[in-house]
């Protein structure tokens, strides 16, 4: 395959410059680029982009470089994100998983969901997956980690078809458009390979995590964040409508855990995760840190309770509220969060 870097745009020459490093890293993977694609994508990319800059750098107007401080502890989000790799895997098991097992990691910001898994499964357990994402700031963040990444639109990506044996499209899936939704599931349908298992991934619109990012992220953080969340049935249209089978949409478990020395130690522990995960520095303008750490833990507390029952599920289907225990001969702290996953499979006819 000739990737060599061509007299083009600046964006194609900055895909196929990550082509080329693609290649010397997953041959695999790279091999699964559509190189006609490359001049569409380069040219369109922008216009997915202009109204989506959350995930730039401070200087570009989002909040990458902050939301990138909270990543740097992959598992604080590990039994959510196993959780996904549980659907996009064969019969729903971890160990059917296989390291030439080629996934798409649609919306893979810094490489968090590989990251993470390399802190909790066996090599022999971890697929080749590609990090991809319309940021060219949260690739920059993936190549610094050494993985596999290209930056493309969920909306039109640069593989070919049937290329993958999985998609995952999850942690930032809201920021799509609603009119461009059924357009990234139709493309993920596009590059699966027959077999293949497409896994969305948002929080229910009217939430407890729905309505913490209309009442606390949208006022106070710098990007806000007016985007409307995902429901169950919009979720299993759009799937049935990209021609997938087997639909299905589960509820799923995705708490943030946090390990400390002590209750308070792990209180600013989580209220700290917080203030960068979702960019909260607009209340350092209002009151000092302290303070403002203060009141993410007590909004928090007030926003993130569940009643598991009431939507069909186990009572002990998670904690139900902020909980600190000891596990392990170590001090936790757990923030509950419950997501909806849209599972569908490609099938040949």
């Amino acid at each position: 395959m000739d990737v060599k870097v061509l007299n083009t745009s600046a964006n194609e020459q900055k895909l196929w410059k990550q082509l080329a490093r693609l290649k010397e890293i997953s041959p695999s993977l790279a091999n699964c680029v559509d190189l006609e694609r490359i001049k569409r994508v380069a040219t369109d990319i922008h216009f997915y982009a202009e109204n989506n800059s959350d995930f730039e750098s401070q200087k570009e107007g989002g909040r990458g470089d902050v939301y990138r401080l909270a990543q740097r502890i992959p598992v604080v989000r590990a039994i959510g994100i196993l959780n996904l790799f549980r659907l996009v895997a064969s019969e729903e098991n971890l160990e059917n998983l296989l390291p030439n097992d080629l996934i798409l990691d649609a919306l893979g910001g810094d490489g968090v969901l590989v990251r993470a898994l390399k802190q909790l499964l066996p090599e022999s357990s971890i697929p080749n997956i590609l990090t991809s994402d319309l940021s060219e700031e949260m690739i920059r963040g993936a190549v610094e980690y050494g993985i596999p990444a290209l930056w493309q639109p969920a909306q039109q990506l640069l593989l070919k078809d049937r290329s993958m044996d999985g998609v995952i499209l999850a942690y930032g899936t809201h920021h799509i458009p609603r009119a461009q939704r059924l357009i990234v599931c139709k493309e993920g349908f596009r590059v699966l390979k027959y077999g293949g298992r497409f896994v969305l991934h948002d929080f229910e619109e009217g939430s407890p995590v729905a309505r913490w990012f209309k009442e606390i992220v949208d006022r106070y953080s710098y990007t806000g964040h007016d985007v409307p969340h995902f429901t169950r049935e919009e979720i299993a249209s759009y799937l049935i409508e990209a021609e997938f089978r087997s639909v299905n949409v589960h509820y799923v478990y995705d708490p943030f855990i946090i390990s400390g020395k002590s209750e308070p130690e792990l209180r600013k522990n989580l209220s700290r995760y917080l203030m960068e995960m979702y960019g909260l520095y607009r209340l350092k303008e209002q009151m000092n840190e302290e303070n403002a750490l203060n009141f993410i833990y007590e909004r928090a507390k007030e926003i993130f309770q569940y009643d598991y029952e009431k939507v069909g599920l186990d009572k002990d289907f998670g904690v139900s509220k902020i909980a600190v225990y000891e596990q392990s001969g170590k001090l936790k702290i757990e923030m509950p969060r419950l997501a909806i996953v849209g599972v569908g499979i490609k099938l040949s006819t």
